[in-house]
This record gives C-alpha cells, structure tokens and sequence, in this order.
C-alpha cells in the first residue's frame, strides 16, 4: 500500500529539514548531562577490587551474526597492557592492547586471533586556537591507532590456514576511518584433480612376406620336401593428448577500508553510528557496504550491513547482535542510555576481517604421449611338391605348395615368375608313379589273369 502525499510544498518540506539539522548540530556542542556525570566518575571500588593494580581491567564482548541463513558468532577480550589513557583524569594518552577472539561458522569452520593495538588520544584544541566547526568536530580530541593480527582458521575442505593482518585508524568523536590489509601466509591446497585423454591421430601399418628351403628326397627327382616359412609384421602408433586439470583451495590477499560517523543530537541519549566502506578480499570479492550500528546502551550493540557484492555471493544483508562490557566500569553505566566520550570507545575492539577468505584456483597442464605395438609373427609348415622342373633347390614358376599352418588351417601356395610366394586357390598335384612299381603292378594282374583260366 503506498504511503499518502503530503499536501505540503516541497519547499516548506525543505526548510524544515534544513531547520532541524541545523538545531541538532549546535546542541551536539552543548554538553549533556550525562557527559558532565561522565567528567569525573567516580571509582566503583567493588570492580576496581577484582583486579590487581598492575592488571587493568578488560573489555569482554561477544557477537552473532546471521548472514541469509548462515550464523556465527565469536567472542573477544580487550586487555590493555599499557594504558596512561585509562587514569580518571586523563583527558589524552596512550593505550597498548591486546585482543584475543575466537569465531565459529556454520560448515564447521572456526577462527582464533591474537592482536596487538596501539591508540593515542590527542587533547582538544583550545577554542581560540581553532575555529568553531573545527573545535565541535574535536571537542572530545582526536586519536590515532594502529594494530597487527595474526589469525589462523581452517575451511570446509578441512585444511587449516594462517593470515597476517595490519589495520591503521583515525578519528575524532564524530567521524572514524579505518583500513586493514590481510596477507596470507599458507600455499594453496589441492583438493582435486582430472584427466582427460584425446586421441590426436592413429597409424597402422602391415606386411608379410614367404620364405622356403627345399631339401630332396634322396634318389628323387619328382617330389622334394619343403619348408616354407610365412613371416607377418605388424606396426601400430597412437599419438594421445592428456590432459590434466588441478584443482586448488587458495586463501586470499584482502583489505577493507570504512568510514563511520556518529548522528549528531541522538548522541544525547544513545550511539548510532552510519559506516560506508569498500573491500576486496580476492576473486572477485570486493564491492561496497553500508550499514549502521545502534546502540540503545552502552553494553548493547545492534548492527545490519548491505554489501554491494560483484562477486559469486551477490548483494545481502548481515545482520548482528552483540554486547561490550568493560569489566571496570560500574555495571548500572552500561545498562543505562546515555552519551559515550570518545576517550571511553578507545577500548572497543578493532574493526576487522578476522576470517581468513579462500578462493578457488584451477591449474591445467597437457602432454603428448606417442605409443607404438609393433608384433611379428613366424608360421612355418612342411609339405610336399611335384615339378615339370627341378633347377637345383628351387621351383619353377607354377610350382604348387600344400602345407599346414601352425594353426591347424592348409594353405596352398604359387611361385610366381619373380620367385615369391602367393597363396592358390586351387590345389593341382600331379602324382607319377616310379616304372619299377608300375612293372610289378603289370604282372601281379597278368599272374592273376592266368590262374583264373587254369581253374576254369
């Protein structure tokens, strides 16, 4: 349903918002009431007994996050080491930090890092040394920070990686700009791998070829014994392209960088705070964010980001609940709405990117492998042949060989005029009987012959 349009001019909207911008950045100037309580607390002697004098107080906290169905949440510590800052009348020094914290994932992933922080707080300028707007921006100083990370965390895949992180920071009660730089400190990991085999060209190549011996049979000039011989060579080569695809699991080099102000007038009351911001955490992860954080009290932190995303993950929303409790600072000035000094944000947390970013890498590589089979197989057969001629121990051209392959197969084969070998496809052995059998013959049917008629 749409809302209504106001009958109003446009103009007279106008001059109404210019009014009260205008308002709410004079009174933001004025103090308040509970910044004046603020100027000289008091020390809550019941904290201040649970630490020893040389261990400040820390800042516990912890947050969740619900990122389109995802969640996780971490937990922190801020401990200063070194901290002039602190003392109750210091209205600038120096704080020397450190933060541990540990964040869980759905996927099973987890992250643990231990950082060191510096920030100084620089007094305000005297009004007559600066002008108007200038002092309003820095009534409460200004402050300058830097820090180092190490982080460590492991990805779904189950490998474990180490980051190194730096961060510098600056700001004033109003404004705050932050940046981070993130270096990995682990090679990639693979998790998986392909083979594709192409066959780029086939060659084949054969030959055969005859072979024979004669050796006579002794007192035999019409049959001889032969040895014939059948040589077969084959010859083949395949030339194939393989090719191999890696697949890799590779943490990323990363920053981020944001700037936040506080809304001037709500300040009175409660913390709301608008950031704008842009990052890069590697293939093709980077974009812009915006968002804002409100805090209703002090111990009570809500937040929701929009992340204008190029990458796989496209735009959404993170959206987060959390809580800041300075363990040295009575309990009943964290549970009520009120303004915070710039001084007591110094011991937030670094703004930071503690996850360590993983991409997807893919590496191929191909080679071309050349194999050859090369067989040669030798039949031989013994047979017999009759020849018009016998020149030697060689056969006259139309000499027919009858033989058996190793096999068990026949074969008949033909000498050619050149004296090769070629197979026949028909057989034509002329069998001549010797004279001496043929004379035996004769008369063994004469003798027959003869007794017949004697018995007749």
């Amino acid at each position: 349903m749409r809302s209504p349009v106001s009958s109003q001019p446009k103009t007279h909207r106008l001059t109404l918002l210019v009014s009260l911008l205008g308002y709410s950045l004079l009174s933001a100037q004025e103090p308040t009431i509970a910044q004046a309580a603020l100027a000289a607390p008091e020390l809550d002697a019941t904290n201040s007994a649970l630490f020893s004098p040389w261990l400040n107080a820390p800042l516990v906290g912890g947050n969740w996050e619900s990122d389109r169905g995802m969640n996780q949440g971490n937990f922190y510590l801020v401990q200063p080491l070194w901290a002039p800052l602190l003392e109750d009348t210091a209205n600038s020094g120096s704080l020397v930090f450190a933060q541990p914290e540990v964040t869980w994932s759905e996927g099973d992933r987890w992250f643990a890092s231990i950082g060191l922080g510096f920030r100084h707080l620089f007094a305000p300028p005297k009004e007559e040394h600066a002008g108007k707007f200038l002092s309003w921006l820095l009534q409460d100083g200004w402050f300058f920070g830097a820090n180092v990370f190490g982080d460590m965390g492991n990805s779904t895949r189950g490998f474990e990686y180490h980051q190194l992180g730096t961060g510098l920071e600056l700001g004033s009660r109003w404004l705050t700009f932050r940046a981070n730089h993130y270096w990995p400190l682990d090679d990639r990991n693979q998790y998986a791998s392909f083979t594709r085999s192409e066959v780029i060209s086939r060659s084949r190549t054969s030959s055969e070829g005859y072979t024979y011996t004669v050796s006579p049979i002794p007192n035999r000039t019409d049959i001889s014994d032969v040895n014939v011989y059948w040589n077969q060579s084959y010859r083949a080569r395949t030339t194939t392209r393989h090719t191999t695809t890696n697949f890799f699991e590779a943490p990323q080099k990363g920053w981020d960088a944001e700037a936040m102000a506080l809304v001037p007038g709500l300040d009175r009351h409660l913390d709301l705070r608008l950031l704008a911001g842009l990052y890069d955490y590697g293939q093709d992860l980077l974009g812009a964010r915006f968002g804002l954080e409100l805090r209703p009290i002090p111990a009570l932190v809500l937040s929701a980001t929009w992340f204008e995303d190029a990458g796989p993950t496209s735009d959404h929303w993170l959206a987060g609940v959390g809580f800041q409790i300075p363990l040295g600072a009575a309990p009943k000035t964290q549970l009520t709405p009120r303004s915070r000094t710039l001084k007591e944000r110094l011991l937030e947390p670094v703004a930071r990117q503690n996850q360590i970013q993983l991409g997807d890498e893919e590496e191929t590589s191909s080679d071309i492998r050349e194999r050859q089979l090369a067989k040669n197989k030798v039949s031989s057969f013994y047979g017999q042949v009759w020849a018009q001629a016998i020149n030697g121990k060689t056969f006259s051209p139309g000499t027919q060989i009858y033989g058996t392959r190793a096999d068990g197969t026949h074969v008949v084969l033909e000498v050619q005029n050149d004296g090769s070998l070629k197979e026949a496809t028909i057989l034509r052995l002329k069998i001549v009987p010797e004279p001496s059998r043929t004379l035996l013959l004769a008369l063994g049917i004469l003798s027959l012959i003869l007794l017949r008629r004697r018995s007749s």
